[in-house]
């Protein structure tokens, strides 16, 4: 809840992010991912989130540096092409990274 009431808030058509700066005592970036019932069903939000870590992954390969965000997902990353859904990433973060 700190994450997202004293983030910065970057809206991306994957899922709005939420980051804060690491505190000094972090050794990696930490990354949480929420998605909601709405979307569907257990197997269908663990796919999702599956997704959305495997693109979180990618994008932070190359990052330096740590991070701490939250990623709530939306519906529209489960129909995303995964290289499309990487590159939404890449962009949306780097704006605020």
């Amino acid at each position: 809840m700190r994450i997202r009431r004293s983030g910065r808030r970057v809206s991306l058509e994957p899922a709005t992010v939420f980051i804060v700066e690491p505190r000094s005592s972090d050794l990696h970036s930490i990354v949480g991912i929420t998605v909601s019932s709405k979307i569907g069903g257990a197997v269908v939000r663990n796919r999702l989130r599956r997704r959305i870590a495997a693109a979180l992954h990618e994008v932070f390969l190359c990052a330096p540096g740590r991070v701490r965000l939250v990623a709530l997902a939306r519906r529209e990353a489960l129909a995303m092409p995964f290289g499309q859904l990487v590159t939404a990433f890449k962009t949306g973060l780097a704006q605020v990274v």
